[in-house]
């Protein structure tokens, strides 16, 4: 039986890479439900979520499509970005139209998220892998060697367009929050590298009752991307990139708090220990 591909036409929906990561997890499921090899469409991120620029890409600068597992097996995919000695051979434009598929998707409205629309699967989230692109595992990989952080806690700490969206959320981002939350682990390390989008350190410190009691030290150090050369110049660059370079920073953390509540939060192998507010989210 000769290879069938699967086309994908109208996905128009703009979002951050968080998002589309998720649509691409849609993508793969739906494939792999039909027994067909998916030819990767171009995604949009927002240009809110890069210094205004947006981008308009098949995200293989930040996935490696040559390592795309589902089930624990190898999956082909079809893919314009770069492409090493893997599964993927196949070259979109020497693909016979009477071999593919094509799947016409309905507006996903607001949301933006394929799921929504698609039919449901049997795969669960962690049933399809792809790891970060050979470029991120580089630069993280050049950012241990420059920080040599001994064992660190990392916060993700989403504000942004979020504050108007999330009740409260002001106040459980702030530093006064984050310390609170640390505090109630003994397994916690004290030195915390912080994922955020929120530019204003100021947001961060200590409280100002805290400050007058001269006496009493702060027991946490914060660290910032722009702590770091390497992640001040990645973000200049590609802010999409620096999200991937900072989920490999807050996946080698001892210890791991989320913005949100998960819905995974007890189950073993728990991404996460805590969370700064309660809720759902289904990004980090």
């Amino acid at each position: 039986m000769s290879k069938r591909y699967l086309k994908i036409e109208g996905l128009t929906a703009s979002a951050g890479l968080g998002h589309q990561q998720m649509n691409l997890k849609s993508i793969l499921a739906y494939a792999y439900d039909r027994g067909l090899t998916p030819i990767i469409p171009e995604f949009r991120l927002m240009g809110m979520f890069n210094s205004g620029r947006p981008v308009r890409a098949d995200l293989s600068d930040y996935y490696d499509y040559d390592r795309v597992t589902i089930k624990g097996k190898p999956f082909p995919v079809v893919s314009r970005g770069k492409r090493g000695e893997g599964v993927n051979l196949d070259n979109p434009d020497d693909i016979d139209d009477e071999s593919v598929e094509t799947l016409c998707l309905p507006s996903l409205g607001d949301h933006g998220l394929l799921h929504r629309v698609l039919p449901a699967t049997s795969l669960s989230k962690r049933d399809i892998q792809f790891p970060y692109s050979e470029r991120a595992l580089r630069l993280h990989k050049e950012f241990t060697a420059v920080a040599r952080l001994p064992r660190y806690s990392c916060v993700h700490a989403r504000r942004g367009e979020r504050l108007a969206l999330t009740p409260g959320l002001d106040r459980l981002t702030r530093g006064e929050n984050i310390r609170r939350v640390l505090a109630r682990s003994a397994a916690a390390p004290r030195l915390v590298y912080i994922m955020t989008d929120e530019p204003r350190r100021k947001v961060f410190d200590r409280p100002w009752r805290d400050k007058l009691a001269f006496w009493r030290r702060d027991e946490f150090r914060f660290l910032f991307h722009d702590d770091y050369e390497l992640l001040r110049r990645l973000k200049a660059e590609d802010n999409h990139l620096l999200f991937c370079v900072e989920h490999l920073i807050m996946e080698h953390a001892a210890y791991r708090v989320s913005t949100h509540k998960r819905l995974y939060a007890k189950r073993p192998h728990a991404p996460f220990h805590d969370s700064l507010a309660g809720g759902w989210s289904a990004n980090i």
